[in-house]
């Protein structure tokens, strides 16, 4: 699934600005101005942590390492970084306040409807909601998740065992890279200088502009109109 050729709009193209996001060229700019990207060892992986546009500002180090702490973590210790990160937090006398409003107005609009009933019952007890509105399960933050996993990606090294090239085998968690397995945040941590890493293909200094488009001029002997202008000049003479 990996790109066989590297696309020029993440390195300078004008595509990206117009989606709301950066190029390698733009993050390159940044460099001099402000810190770009942290680099962490963990777990036998190498996580390259940078914001998800040049404009953004970079977490600092300890956010970017329990970001990278939760990808890697699993089970009770998942919830519980997720718990420290404030994603998952515990409910307050408002939210159970709220909850048990919802619940009780729920409920009178399911008078007659034994099988909408029957789905909030089971809602309530997936969530181990109390008759108090309380709930044991924690509640999820939206905005605490975006400032770690919208706002900031995570670019991880992850080599299948016996490649010698490192730097394709690169996985980031933007939605980009999900969908295309290429982004601007993996072209932009091929030009780091990372422990570990056999090679450096993308720098500042070695990057080109992007070739013209490919096309015969207006009227040449392949076009429609070139044919007719070609087919007269042979009839006047």
């Amino acid at each position: 699934m990996l790109p066989p050729v590297r696309d020029p709009q993440l390195i300078n193209g004008q595509l990206l600005a117009a989606l709301g996001r950066s190029t390698f060229s733009d993050f390159c700019a940044k460099v001099d101005k402000k810190d770009v990207a942290h680099h962490l060892p963990l777990g036998g992986n190498t996580f390259v942590v940078m914001p998800y546009t040049a404009e953004q500002n970079l977490p600092d180090l300890d956010k970017a390492r329990l970001g990278c702490q939760i990808i890697s973590a699993h089970g009770v210790t998942l919830q519980k970084l997720l718990l420290n990160s404030g994603i998952l937090y515990p409910m307050e006398k408002q939210d159970a306040y709220s909850l048990k409003s919802n619940v009780r107005a729920e409920r009178l609009r399911c008078r007659g409807d034994k099988r909408r009933l029957h789905d909030l019952e089971a809602f309530c007890e997936a969530l181990e909601i109390k008759e108090d509105g309380g709930c044991i399960e924690p509640l999820f933050s939206l905005q605490a998740y975006n400032s770690f996993f919208v706002d900031v990606v995570y670019v991880v090294r992850d080599p299948p065992s016996g490649i010698s090239d490192t730097w394709p085998f690169l996985r980031c968690t933007c939605q980009e890279s999900s969908k295309h397995s290429a982004c601007e945040h993996i072209e932009y941590s091929k030009s780091l200088d990372i422990p570990g890493m056999k090679d450096v293909p993308n720098s500042r200094d070695n990057l080109s502009d992007p070739p013209p488009k490919k096309g015969r001029k207006r009227g040449s002997h392949t076009t429609a109109r070139g044919k007719a202008a070609s087919k007269k000049h042979k009839l006047d003479h």
